[in-house]
């Protein structure tokens, strides 16, 4: 790679993490005054730990440190096109798993929303059941994270770093979005503006996979 492709490389990296970086503070800043720092923030945390988990693990950690130099020795010996085939490949294993995965994770979550229904007539508490209603909105996100995570490696595999930078912005952008759209709405319990938040967050999950292929 040539030093003035190299430059214009660190720079596109270096910019669109600086924006994501801009924009995850106005993040924080924005869930710190409509959500505050309570059991629904706690929740919050707990239920975006799950698909986050599995981002490490499918997307970010060992599949993809493992795949992209096979991928990459696939593209110098056999050409493009054929390693496109094995990324396809690989992906629709990976997404398969995590889809059944996903399927048994959500009947167990609504297996014990169930349980909890009877605790929260006892008790009162809804803190376990907005636990439960956040993970369940959280969970299929995990396959639109690690999915678009394994194509950001393709892609820098492929030297094509624009799209994959703005992953991160992108999210937030969404992110931002629902935030905002909350503050006509301050009447609005916490606990459903975090719901709000988490719908936000799986939408954007999706939107993230379907930009990395256009």
């Amino acid at each position: 790679m040539s030093a003035p492709k190299t430059l214009r490389n660190v720079f596109t990296v270096g910019a669109f993490t600086m924006l994501s970086r801009v924009l995850g503070l106005v993040r924080e800043v924005l869930q710190a005054c409509l959500i505050g720092a309570g059991v629904a923030q706690s929740a919050f945390a707990l239920a975006f730990a799950v698909p986050n988990m599995a981002r490490k693990l499918f997307g970010e950690g060992a599949l993809t440190a493992a795949f992209v130099p096979v991928f990459k020795g696939e593209v110098e010996t056999v050409g493009l096109e054929k390693a496109e085939r094995l990324a396809r490949i690989v992906m629709t294993m990976v997404l398969a798993i995590l889809a059944c995965a996903v399927a048994v994770a959500l009947a167990a979550l609504v297996a014990a929303d169930g349980l909890l229904t009877g605790w929260r007539a006892f008790t009162g508490d809804d803190r376990r059941c907005l636990v439960i209603s956040l993970v369940t909105i959280l969970v299929p996100y995990m396959i639109a994270i690690c999915g678009a995570a394994f194509g950001m490696g393709v892609l820098n595999a492929l030297g094509r770093f624009k799209a994959s930078s703005f992953m991160p912005a992108f999210l937030n952008l969404f992110w931002i979005a629902a935030l905002v759209a909350l503050v006509p709405f301050p009447a609005l319990p916490v606990a459903v503006r975090v719901r709000i938040v988490a719908g936000a967050i799986l939408v954007a999950g999706f939107a993230q996979t379907a930009f990395m292929f256009l």
